[in-house]
């Protein structure tokens, strides 16, 4: 949801509110009726498949309906140890805005591919919001102020993981940043000793997520339904999927994840925004300046 930020800081938890929303001058495409699948049961447990090897597709109910009717999580679940996770970022290649189905194209000799938001762009369509690098090469230098989770990827040195999310809050930014080819800032959703602290409010959105678990998995997560982030977040640390990060991609119709694999190709579009485009008729999928993509092979 690429909107204006106001953040607060209060008793050392970061607060944050968001302002009016804008269309950055774009308006949104024109849109169809899309048809909606009924929702699995309440209580159900997730639905998974296994795509490639370190690379699963599930689908999760929500028990509390949004305000347009039930609700669920369509996840991906990687582990960096075996499935490549990379930023791709039109600014430094063509400026060519993509959709996440085009920007999930290549490789095409890949087993499994997953892609999704990877943050908050700013009014020219193409510079995150937040600090941006890509395997060493800046395309924002800059930081926003209270944005305390960064995805990294690509590591200086060999040991440790490939791939993590990092709460800011709670480490050294220096240290941090010295040990990764590949940084992308955004909100964080959990703090360091994982509560919500996203403040609550009477907006709510789709949504476009990317969590690690306590195994350090990686999960990209998407929720048409509109939820608060609030009430999003609450009901994603009652699931099983063990989240100890959340980083916040996209909301509204921008939110995407595109995954293909073996007999699967699913396209996943946001839709319902609250001031901005309050209907769930989007079937249309946003062109994207920055994306993250898992890669297995």
């Amino acid at each position: 949801m690429n909107r204006p930020l106001l953040a607060c800081v209060a008793a050392g938890v970061a607060v944050f509110v968001l302002l009016s929303p804008t269309t950055w001058g774009r308006s949104p495409p024109p849109s169809v009726p899309l048809p909606v699948a009924p929702p699995p049961p309440v209580g159900a447990g997730p639905s998974l498949a296994t795509l490639a090897p370190g690379f699963e597709l599930g689908t999760f109910p929500l028990p509390i309906p949004s305000r347009l009717g039930p609700g669920s999580v369509t996840f991906v679940r990687v582990d960096p140890a075996v499935v490549d996770l990379e930023v791709r970022a039109a600014s430094l290649t063509d400026k060519r805005l993509r959709k996440a189905s085009e920007w999930g194209h290549s490789p095409e000799k890949a087993r499994a591919v997953a892609v999704i938001n990877t943050s908050m762009f700013a009014d020219d369509w193409l510079t995150s919001v937040g600090h941006l690098v890509v395997d060493g090469v800046a395309q924002n230098p800059r930081w926003a102020a209270q944005q305390n989770s960064l995805f990294v990827a690509n590591p200086v040195g060999e040991s440790g993981p490939r791939a993590a999310i990092v709460n800011l809050g709670c480490a050294d930014r220096d240290a941090v940043v010295g040990a990764w080819k590949t940084q992308v800032q955004s909100i964080r959703m959990l703090g360091c000793g994982g509560e919500n602290v996203w403040s609550q409010q009477a907006r709510s959105w789709s949504s476009a997520l990317v969590g690690a678990d306590n195994q350090g998995r990686i999960l990209f997560l998407h929720t048409r339904a509109p939820y608060t982030m609030h009430d999003l977040v609450d009901l994603l640390l009652a699931t099983p999927l063990d989240l100890v990060a959340l980083h916040y991609g996209e909301g509204g119709p921008e939110a995407s994840l595109y995954v293909r694999g073996p007999n699967v190709e699913l396209r996943e579009v946001g839709s319902y925004e609250t001031g901005f485009l309050e209907n769930d008729n989007n079937a249309l999928e946003w062109e994207l300046p920055n994306v993250l993509v898992a890669v297995a092979w």
